[in-house]
């Protein structure tokens, strides 16, 4: 598989100006991520992760970008808008365009800074309510209101006709578990970590949202539930401060048991989300657990929650491919073969990051030819608008133009397994919804 998959229009486009980050030799390119605070990932694994494609790509495979190896700027925004804005600023001074990775309201914060100014801003799906109208902004992978109906539809066609196997008797209720039907696709363990989830009959069920309460979550949340909704089934809403903390998440494992929740949505940072399904697994409480596809270090949250199984079964629905099935070549060669020629720098903890932040980069490469020998932020953005569409094989397809910056609409679903070493095992790939099963 070659390494640039489905351009749009190639060739050089007039020069329009502001090339700042761009020299004879080199493109840099800013990305800030949250390396502190609750959505805080491994910082030497993001910034290795950073630099792992063009490492590949200009040392492995002796391509440069018209002429030009590309270097990437990481910083670390904390978590935390105001310190998101500041440090894309100060990447603005020295880079061609701004990525985005975890963080939905350090996302919004820093497009909002860019846009006005001109300067391109990419980054995996977040909402789009804040994001619509700002015109340098463009998603890289399905938006959160996107999501909401392939998950409601995962929940309505794929969970409720296939309730799985209860962990242990009377976990709600007092009742004895039902029958044991497995819905994983990977081996269900033996009876002391077994599937936990469980539907008292087949047919129902209560979804749970624990989503943070800013105003970023809203339009996901809604759209969740008007798509279950149509389905008739029962939703329950919880927000937590956006950071969350122990005591929320006690609190509100507590509210779900006791409203009956058989499905858990996360839309919560990776520490609050670990700690979460820590006190429903402390309360014998086994709920299914439903992502996002912003949760970042994937394996490094299970990893801290398969002592007890609490979320065994859980589905991920993500921009990118499990690392497992990446591992042996699945997707892009090139992203395996470049984990052996690095072997040395690859961070057991956080391997999902290097898929994720290859997948980020092999699309801002695309871009970057398909801008031609001399880039400028304005025929960037002018690109994007006319119609512009790629495919990396890793994130599904990208196409936007300038009525919709939002253009994709598929996701890859993950599922966790805790038999063994815990991890994400591929389920679906570049799927788009999920019909009833006679449908399928």
């Amino acid at each position: 598989m070659g390494l640039a998959l489905a351009l749009g229009p190639l060739g050089a486009r007039a020069d329009h100006g502001d090339a700042t980050g761009v020299t004879e030799g080199t493109i840099t390119l800013g990305l800030h991520v949250p390396f502190s605070g609750a959505g805080g990932i491994d910082a030497q694994a993001t910034s290795r992760g950073a630099d792992l494609y063009w490492r590949y790509l200009h040392e492995q495979l002796g391509v440069l970008i018209h002429g030009r190896r590309v270097h990437v700027v990481v910083e670390n925004d904390s978590y935390t808008p105001s310190t998101a804005v500041q440090k894309c600023d100060q990447m603005t001074q020295s880079t061609f365009l701004l990525l985005g990775f975890v963080g939905t309201d350090q996302i919004t914060a820093c497009a909002n800074y860019a846009d006005p100014r001109g300067i391109p801003y990419l980054s995996p799906g977040v909402q789009e309510s804040g994001l619509s109208d700002r015109t340098t902004f463009f998603a890289l992978s399905a938006t959160w209101e996107h999501q909401s109906p392939i998950i409601a539809q995962f929940v309505a066609n794929v969970l409720v006709p296939n309730p799985g196997c209860c962990r242990t008797s009377g976990d709600v209720g007092g009742q004895d578990p039902p029958a044991c039907r497995p819905l994983l696709t990977v081996p269900v363990l033996d009876v002391d970590i077994a599937d936990p989830f469980c539907l008292e009959t087949t047919g129902a069920a209560t979804v749970g949202l624990v989503r943070p309460n800013t105003p970023n979550y809203d339009a996901p949340d809604d759209e969740l539930r008007a798509a279950l909704d149509a389905f008739g089934i029962g939703y329950r809403v919880y927000t937590v401060v956006k950071e969350g903390n122990s005591t929320e998440a006690q609190q509100v494992a507590n509210r779900m048991q006791q409203d009956g929740v058989d499905v858990v949505v996360v839309l919560t940072p990776p520490v609050f989300s670990t700690t979460l399904a820590i006190n429903t697994g402390g309360n014998g409480y086994f709920p299914r657990y439903l992502m996002y596809g912003m949760t970042s270090g994937y394996d490094r949250v299970l990893a801290q929650t398969c002592d007890q199984g609490q979320m065994h079964g859980a589905s991920v629905f993500s921009p990118w491919p499990a690392w497992s099935a990446v591992a042996q070549g699945e997707f892009d060669p090139h992203l395996s073969a470049a984990i052996d020629a690095y072997a040395s720098d690859i961070d057991e903890g956080s391997r999902d990051l290097l898929v994720a932040l290859w997948g980020l980069m092999k699309n801002v490469h695309l871009l970057l030819e398909a801008l031609g020998s001399h880039p400028a932020r304005a025929d960037l953005v002018a690109l994007l608008d006319e119609g512009y569409s790629h495919s990396t094989g890793v994130y599904p397809d990208f196409a936007v133009d300038e009525a919709n910056h939002f253009g994709v609409n598929a996701v890859h679903r993950l599922e966790a397994s805790c038999e063994g070493e815990p991890q994400f095992h591929q389920a679906d790939a570049f799927v788009t919804g999920y019909p009833p099963p006679e449908d399928a």
